[in-house]
Formats: structure tokens, sequence, C-alpha cells
């Protein structure tokens, strides 16, 4: 898929291979799910949001927007990118799709949800955060995909400690060093 990308904002995650890799993911995600409801877990400054949302009738960004980014916070930018995302009426995208955010932290939000789609993971990097993160949401999806970002045993060894402990060896790795693993009927295939 094409995807539209906002580029007067600023952009410091998805670039490169850092784009090709999650819309690689969405790519095949989509393949693999209605594509009706996402959530995405860490937007922080909506990069990954704007792609995931392309795929997905509805997406919910989940953060605690506690981050600055250059002395800007981080939830001043994310708002440019989606204005109204607070509100009941969200945010609606250029392919009419709807994205909503939800303020706080991931396992307390899932709390909200009962049956969703698609789930990317992709907040605070430690083994228990991640851990929780994946708890929290893979009940949540009956049949779909659970993926995250930062499967990196040298980089980020806490993401790779608990996706592996919890969820067992990624299905798919992909260049950006997102995984995922299917979901049908609650089980992983």
């Amino acid at each position: 898929m094409t995807t539209n990308i906002r580029e007067d904002l600023p952009r410091v995650m998805r670039l490169g291979k850092y784009l090709e890799g999650l819309v690689d993911l969405c790519d095949w995600a989509k393949e693999n799910t209605e594509g009706n409801i996402a959530i995405e877990i860490g937007s922080y400054l909506g990069e990954s949001a704007e792609i995931i949302s392309q795929y997905y009738k509805v997406l919910w960004c989940i953060d605690p927007w506690g981050m600055d980014f250059q002395g800007i916070p981080a939830k001043d930018i994310f708002l440019k990118r989606f204005p109204g995302v607070f509100s009941l009426e969200g945010s609606i995208t250029g392919r009419g799709n709807i994205v909503y955010a939800k303020e706080g932290t991931s396992p307390l939000a899932a709390t909200n949800f009962n049956d969703v789609d698609f789930v990317y993971i992709d907040g605070n990097h430690g083994y228990a955060e991640v851990k929780a993160d994946i708890q929290a949401w893979l009940p949540k999806v009956k049949h779909g995909v659970i993926a995250g970002h930062d499967y990196d045993p040298v980089i980020q060894p806490g993401v790779v400690k608990a996706v592996d402990e919890v969820l067992g060896k990624p299905a798919n790795i992909f260049v950006d060093t997102s995984w995922s693993f299917k979901i049908d009927s609650g089980k992983l295939l």
C-alpha cells in the first residue's frame, strides 16, 4: 500500500528501513485480519500511527504522553497529526479512517476493549512492561495479529525476553525489527 505521511512534522523513528518494515508488517497483518480495529501501544509522536491508521477502520492510540521531543511535549506533536483525536468523533484521516487516543498505561487501557484485530506494542521497552502489555492484550485478539517493535537482542533485550517467554519466537521479524504472530480462535498460529 502507498502510505501518506506528513513531512511537515518531526519524523525521527519512521525513516528508511523503519518506515519500510512497518509498512511490510501492516501489509502482512491486513491480509491476516478483518481490518476493523487496531491498537497501538506507545504512540509518542504519532509516526507509526500515521501508517497503521491507513490500514484499519479504527485505530486506538494508547500512550501516557509524558515525554518531550526537543522541548515540545510529544502529545502536542501527536495532536498536530491527529486533531480532535481525544474527542468522541476522533480524528478522521485522509482515507476516512478514524483515530482515537487514550492517555494512560497499556494494561489499564486493555480493560476497556474486548475484541480487536491488530495490536502493535511499542511502549516502554523494559522486560516487565512488555510482558505486561502482551499479557493484557493477547486475550483481546481472537482472530488477528499481535505484533510489536524492537525485537533486537542487542538493543532491546527486554523486548526479546518478554516476547520469547510469553509467545515464543516470532513467526515474522521485519526489517525494522517489528515482530508478529497470527492468532485464530484465541490461539497462536
